[in-house]
């Protein structure tokens, strides 16, 4: 800490003595403009100044200088033609003007002696400081590694994960006892990827390894290493590893990893990218698995990265992080991420845990974290049900409820309500999944409204489950056209569904070899100058998904106008409430 304070004050005072090396630089800079800016008059327009009041300094020597200088009343310099006459002093003393000798006035003036000396050595000075300044900032990282901890965390602190922790209990291990390792002739691998969607604890893991093995635990950023000029990024590479040896057994975790070891470009060459690279490979695939040090990269892309990464000698161990596998896990988390809250005994974690499905541990923390906020915003003594659902929904919209206005309600609630109940009903009639809620609250953020509905399946699906969803995602467009009865006045409201319809058409077309034109072919990975026919084949796709939903919802219009009817009484039904509106119409 010591080391570290030393070397903040030393950043402070170049940084002062930079600026103030400039401030005066300026300063001395403008004082020879200005001096520079002499204009010549004659002496006839002298005296008739000089008669005017307008002159207050002279600088006169004798009568043998050639030229004289002057200065007016507003600080303008003038130099005209020295008369020569024997009266010419009487007369400026007479006139009431200051006289002074150019001679005297640097003999006298102490500032001018000073700013002489400093101007001298002013450029040294300058380039020198300059200098170690930048020194300072490209060394400013080299220490980053001082300041470690031993993690308290362990693996009973992280929530789920079973079989991932599982697969990672030789890593503790290893770094418990490399001599272990090394005297059965087990190579561990010199690099361990952790990679999956965002927020699903691959920090919390790398840590709770080190945590376990009570062994230093150091974390970078994969940007930490992205310089502007070559070589600077090649060198925190090298100090990196530098310090890791000293401090074996330790863990480095680089978060973020992609952003140093994206996929490069063919071109190759020395730019600081490619150099940064290449040391990191070089430095990486350099020592032995057995020395106790253990890279470990966190990953959210693992398509993105680059193949020397990933291959054998390098980042050649795998672990997938997934999101929460069930509802009991989320659970879990709810309970962990409220034990210092006080929340209301009427709250249910597990109605939230079912509700919450495709969300990691961070964002599960992110709203009980919210929802606390809210309640103490509120002077509530309980974090309620009410806070948390504030929170969720402004998790899931990125933005915050918006409160309609009469006109809004008379304007758009319909359209709103039939376009979402569209959703709701064919996800409903169509697919085995589950609908959770079904709102037309709007956000801030532009969100009308939404469905949110529980997947039955989340690993492998069939052509058939990805055209259902595509239907369903058309399903608030086309009751937007049952609405009006035409095609003409439907909204821009589908927007976004529009848009991951067409992902997920491109993707079954070109990538999943699902299209009974192409057969089994990956088209992505085929150059193809002409694109007119894959754009009709999505286009065919796109109008059967769409005119099957235009089906579903005409023949079951009492359905999709009573949902719409109860959305525009509650502005949020459950799914258990759309389950006693389609139970009343067959019964």
């Amino acid at each position: 800490m010591k080391k570290k304070n030393q070397k903040n004050i030393k950043k402070i005072v170049l940084s002062l003595s930079v600026v103030a090396l400039f401030a005066f630089g300026a300063s001395y800079i403008k004082e020879k403009s200005d001096e520079s800016k002499v204009k010549e008059i004659t002496y006839n327009a002298f005296v008739k100044k000089m008669n005017n009041k307008k002159i207050k300094t002279v600088y006169y020597y004798s009568k043998t200088d050639s030229t004289i200088e002057c200065v007016d009343n507003k600080n303008k310099h003038y130099e005209f033609t020295n008369p020569s006459t024997d009266d010419f002093k009487v007369t400026l003393l007479k006139n009431g003007i200051e006289i002074k000798t150019p001679k005297s006035v640097k003999k006298e003036n102490t500032i001018y002696k000073i700013k002489s000396i400093i101007s001298t050595i002013y450029p040294i000075a300058l380039i020198f400081l300059i200098y170690e300044s930048l020194k300072g900032q490209l060394a400013s990282n080299d220490d980053a590694l001082d300041d470690s901890d031993k993690p308290k965390i362990k693996f009973v602190d992280v929530i789920g994960l079973e079989k991932t922790k599982e697969e990672m209990k030789f890593l503790v291990e290893f770094m418990k006892d490399p001599k272990k390792f090394k005297d059965s002739g087990v190579k561990i691998p010199a690099g361990i990827l952790l990679y999956g969607p965002p927020g699903t604890g691959k920090t919390l893991l790398a840590k709770a390894i080190a945590g376990e093995a009570n062994v230093p635990f150091y974390s970078k950023s994969g940007s930490d290493f992205v310089e502007l000029y070559a070589g600077n990024g090649a060198r925190k590479v090298r100090n990196l590893f530098k310090e890791a040896k000293k401090n074996a057994p330790c863990i480095v975790f680089i978060d973020e990893i992609d952003a140093l070891g994206s996929k490069r470009s063919g071109a190759g060459g020395n730019s600081e990218s490619t150099q940064t690279v290449n040391a990191f490979l070089n430095e990486l695939g350099g020592f032995s698995g057995n020395e106790g040090i253990l890279v470990i990269g966190a990953t959210n892309m693992l398509d993105k990265l680059d193949p020397a990464f990933i291959r054998s000698g390098r980042f050649d161990k795998h672990i997938c992080v997934p999101l929460p596998e069930n509802k009991e896990e989320r659970f879990e988390m709810f309970k962990l991420y409220s034990k210092n809250k006080k929340v209301s005994s009427d709250v249910d974690f597990m109605k939230w845990a079912k509700k919450t499905c495709g969300f990691g541990g961070a964002d599960i923390e992110t709203i009980m974290n919210n929802a606390a906020l809210k309640s103490l915003m509120n002077e509530n003594k309980e974090v309620t049900n009410d806070d948390i659902e504030s929170a969720f929904y402004e998790k899931l919209t990125k933005g915050q409820k918006k409160t309609r206005t009469e006109e809004e309600n008379q304007k758009q609630l319909k359209i709103v309500a039939w376009h979402e109940a569209g959703h709701a009903v064919i996800t409903k009639l169509l697919t085995d999944d589950e609908v959770v809620s079904v709102t037309i609250a709007g956000s801030t953020s532009g969100v009308g409204g939404f469905t949110q509905s529980i997947p039955d399946k989340q690993t492998l699906q069939s052509k058939n489950d990805i055209l259902n969803k595509i239907v369903c995602l058309y399903g608030g467009r086309a009751a937007e056209q049952l609405f009006f009865g035409n095609s003409q006045d439907v909204t821009t409201g589908a927007e976004n569904d529009i848009k991951v319809a067409t992902n997920m058409i491109n993707r079954l077309v070109t990538e999943y070899g699902m299209s009974s034109s192409y057969g089994l072919l990956n088209l992505s990975e085929i150059e193809i100058a002409d694109k007119k026919e894959i754009m009709n084949e999505m286009k065919r796709i796109s109008n059967s998904c769409y005119e099957k939903a235009l089906d579903i919802l005409n023949n079951n219009k009492l359905l999709l106008e009573k949902t719409a009817n109860l959305l525009i009484e509650k502005e949020t039904i459950s799914g258990d409430e759309l389950n006693e509106v389609i139970d009343g119409l067959h019964s």
